[in-house]
C-alpha cells in the first residue's frame, strides 16, 4: 500500500496460525529423531498441523476476537512450556506477551477476514473462474508421500481445504519436472551420492 499498490485480500477466519512454540517444537522434535529427522524448514508448520487434528489450534478467527484468544493462549501456552521443558528445552513462555504480539496481528488482518468457502462457492455459482493452487506433489503427501518423509499436507486436498464440492473442479493442470527434487531428508529414488554429485558438478 505505500508503493501505492492496492492490497485486496480475503482471508480465511479458518486458517490456523503458526505460533512461537509451534516454531521451538518444530526444532526440538527434529533434534530427537537424529538420522530419522525429515528435514523439515523449522517454520512450525507440522506442530501447527498437529495442534489443528489435536483441536490445540489457533485460528484466525482467534485473533479478531481477543476473549477466545487470550482464554486459548493462558490454556495453551503453559501446556506447550512443560511440554518443551520435558523434552530439554528450557523455555519460558508468556501467554500474556504472546496475546499481545497476535492480538495487535489480528488488528491488522481483520478487514481481511471472511469465510473464503462462502465467497468461493458464491462465485462458483455464478460461473466465474477460479484457480486453486495444490501443494506439493504426490511423494510429499502425508498419506500417498515417501512417509515420514514427506510434507504436514495432501497435495490433493484442495477440496477439503477450500470448502468447494470436488465437483466444482473442472480442470486439473498438473506441472510435472524432468526429474524429482526435495528439499529434506530421507531416502529418495533418484538421490545422487556426494561422489556422483561432485563429478556431474565437474
Amino acid at each position: 500500500e505505500k508503493r501505492g499498490y492496492p492490497v485486496d485480500l480475503a482471508l480465511s477466519d479458518r486458517a490456523h496460525i503458526i505460533m512461537p512454540y509451534h516454531k521451538l517444537m518444530d526444532a526440538v522434535e527434529e533434534r530427537l529423531r537424529g538420522g530419522q529427522r525429515a528435514g523439515t524448514t523449522g517454520k512450525g508448520i507440522g506442530p501447527c498441523y498437529a495442534d489443528k487434528v489435536g483441536r490445540w489450534g489457533i485460528r484466525v478467527a482467534d485473533l479478531i476476537d481477543e476473549a477466545s484468544l487470550k482464554e486459548k493462549l493462558m490454556l495453551i501456552v503453559p501446556i506447550k512450556e512443560k511440554i518443551l521443558n520435558s523434552l530439554g528445552e528450557n523455555v519460558k513462555l508468556s501467554p500474556n506477551d504472546i496475546f499481545s504480539t497476535y492480538s495487535s496481528y489480528g488488528k491488522k488482518m481483520k478487514k481481511y477476514v471472511t469465510d473464503t468457502a462462502v465467497l468461493l462457492n458464491k462465485v462458483l455459482d455464478e460461473e466465474k473462474n477460479v484457480l486453486f493452487e495444490s501443494a506439493q506433489g504426490i511423494h510429499l503427501g502425508i498419506d500417498s508421500g515417501t512417509y515420514p518423509f514427506v510434507t504436514s499436507s495432501n497435495a490433493g486436498a484442495v477440496c477439503s481445504g477450500a470448502g468447494v464440492p470436488p465437483t466444482s473442479i473442472k480442470k486439473i493442470i498438473a506441472v510435472v519436472k524432468a526429474y524429482t527434487t526435495r528439499v529434506g531428508s530421507g531416502p529418495f529414488v533418484t538421490e545422487l551420492g556426494t561422489e556422483k554429485q561432485a563429478a556431474m558438478e565437474d
